[in-house]
């Protein structure tokens, strides 16, 4: 499910972990601008992604954390630590890459 957000669209996604547990996965630029005062570390680390390039698969990971961040960035302080949300990522690294890349496409209207 995608928003219009000025004729681009943000992808809204739901994501289910290795536990069974479903996640909501938001981008979009308002989003990460007030995770990127929240939590500068972590948007750090994604930005260089999206800027510079992806180095090994934690990359792809950390895309989809981030999203998972955007989702809840309300309530931030009851989100899995990274550390946790790796260890419920499914094993399934076609599927991890394929999620990374639809978050991180730009969407025309």
């Amino acid at each position: 499910m995608s928003k219009e957000i000025n004729n681009l669209k943000t992808t809204n996604m739901e994501f289910e972990l290795n536990d069974g547990e479903k996640i909501n996965l938001i981008i979009n630029f308002s989003l990460l601008y007030q995770l990127r005062s929240k939590n500068k570390s972590i948007y750090d680390k994604y930005s260089k992604t999206i800027l510079v390039g992806s180095e090994d698969l934690f990359d792809f990971i950390q895309i989809i954390y981030v999203a998972y961040l955007c989702a809840n960035i309300n309530d931030l302080d009851n989100c899995m630590s990274f550390d946790t949300f790796i260890e419920k990522m499914p094993n399934d690294v076609r599927k991890i890459a394929e999620v990374a890349g639809e978050l991180t496409q730009t969407k025309k209207k």
